[in-house]
């Protein structure tokens, strides 16, 4: 390509330019950044025209590269396998309602608490006053931290192994910082965003104790339509998916059990046209976390995911550190609740039906 366009594309340039983004609190990738700011360019493109082939080429040899610019290629290759594995299989981000980004790693925000109150409406009289409703405004401080790994890559293995195959090892430190996230939510959603646990989810219990009923399950979709919550994702660690998941109506759920009548449910969100379950041992025993996902948490984020390198010589190391600085707020308290079989409690005041 013409001297002007390398000059134009050169990866110390579009690594600044996508650093300046990326301080503001959006992501954004080598491809993405090409693509939106280089008509179209695609990063296999771009490394035919680096004349850097992934498959062949070692990030030891970007590295010994005699142009310096070119080296800056190698941050954002080890971004974009770590961002791989961070996409890959996040649980957390079926669970949320959206990602908003943030100015400050603590924010003021606003919640709505209708607790106790009566908003349905009153018959009227002729000429008579509209009685007014309550609905409270208030605020709430909700934190959110700084998460981080470290990767030390041997000398050997940077200079010996192909970009294609060191980018499959780098993904895991992606995969584990998800898995970090997703431990983190699992927290929120059972003890709230609060440190007082006055946003904990409630807790309802089973029929018989230590044991599970598809009654049991029933109940709580129930419960949900009268709440206008539609509980439809499930997490729960290994063993309590296993027990739920060896129950006949959940082994059968495919299957009409009288084709001669069907049962049409009416009334919003009583039972679910299908429930998502996911598996996560941070979820403590015999407890399930049901989650209306349109109205439960948002995720705040007010720093992306940033990848720094660094040198240590004596060690002949190379150190690649990962983190970002994000968390989850809740919205609707009881737009998640928790089925415990292994006690038989009613459910919270807070989860009376509204109709």
């Amino acid at each position: 390509m013409a001297k002007a366009i390398q000059e134009q594309l050169m990866p110390k340039k579009l690594h600044k330019e996508m650093e300046l983004v990326r301080q503001t609190g959006r992501d954004i990738t080598l491809a993405q950044h090409l693509a939106s700011q280089y008509d179209g360019m695609t990063v296999d493109k771009y490394y035919a025209e680096l004349d850097v082939d992934p498959t062949s080429v070692s990030i030891g040899q970007v590295l010994d590269r005699q142009d310096e610019a070119v080296r800056w290629l190698v941050p954002e290759i080890f971004r974009d396998a770590i961002r791989k594995g961070f996409i890959a299989s996040p649980i957390y981000r079926d669970f949320i309602i959206r990602e908003e980004t943030v100015a400050q790693p603590t924010q003021v925000a606003p919640f709505w608490d209708t607790t106790g109150i009566d908003n349905s409406p009153k018959p009227l009289g002729a000429g008579e006053s509209m009685e007014l409703g309550a609905l409270k405004y208030g605020q709430k401080t909700v934190h959110i931290s700084k998460s981080g790994i470290g990767l030390e890559i041997v000398d050997e293995a940077i200079r010996y192994s192909s970009i294609s195959l060191m980018s499959l090892f780098v993904q895991d430190v992606g995969i584990k910082l998800a898995s970090s996230l997703t431990r983190e939510l699992i927290s929120v959603l059972i003890n709230g965003d609060q440190a007082d646990g006055s946003e904990a989810a409630g807790v309802v219990g089973v029929g018989t104790a230590n044991t599970m009923a598809w009654n049991d399950f029933i109940r709580v979709f129930v419960r949900g339509g009268l709440r206008n919550r539609n509980w439809t994702k499930v997490i729960g660690n290994e063993i309590t998916i296993n027990y739920m998941l060896d129950m006949p109506e959940f082994r059968t759920s495919n299957k009409v059990a009288n084709p001669e009548l069907r049962l049409n449910v009416k009334t919003p969100g009583v039972l679910p046209q299908a429930l998502d379950a996911y598996v996560h041992n941070a979820v403590p025993n015999n407890q399930l976390i049901m989650v209306d996902p349109t109205l439960a948490v948002v995720q705040l984020t007010s720093m992306p995911l940033t990848v720094e390198s660094d040198r240590i010589v004596q060690r002949q190391l190379n150190g690649t550190y990962v983190s970002l600085t994000t968390g989850f707020m809740n919205i609707f308290k009881d737009a998640r609740i928790i089925l415990d079989r292994s006690v038989t409690t009613d459910f919270p005041s807070s989860y009376a039906p509204l109709f």
